[in-house]
């Protein structure tokens, strides 16, 4: 699993949460630069990333790379109209979810649920 934020705090509570409901491998980039040398190591079974990653340009392996292997992506952003407007002008993979933030814990285990088909046992 890759979580890309600039946003040091909130990835570690994303990763803690993750380690509760078993998962492993869970790697944090706080740059697109560090995330598509991730990309390059090992796929991530799942990609959590800041929508606003969306307009870097160096993201756009990101897109591409996502696109290509159909790892699932939850794009995090604060808020619905801002969604609406970057999606609507990037190409992303078909296997991807939203979620605004902040959300709810049930909200985002059911987005994981959803994308990987599994069922995660809450801890």
């Amino acid at each position: 699993m890759l979580i890309i934020t600039d946003e040091a705090i909130f990835s570690f509570g994303l990763k803690v949460q993750f380690q509760r409901w078993n998962f492993d491998s869970i790697e944090i980039s706080h740059t697109c630069q560090h995330a598509l040398q991730r990309f390059g190591k090992q796929l991530p079974s799942l990609v959590i990333m800041d929508e606003k990653f969306l307009a870097d340009q160096a993201c756009g392996g990101i897109e591409l790379i996502a696109d290509l292997v159909a790892t699932p992506l939850i794009l995090l952003s604060p808020s619905n109209a801002q969604f609406g407007s970057l999606a609507g002008n990037y190409k992303i993979t078909n296997h991807y979810t939203y979620l605004p933030k902040p959300f709810q814990i049930a909200d985002l285990q059911a987005a994981v649920e959803n994308l990987l088909g599994m069922t995660i046992e809450a801890v």
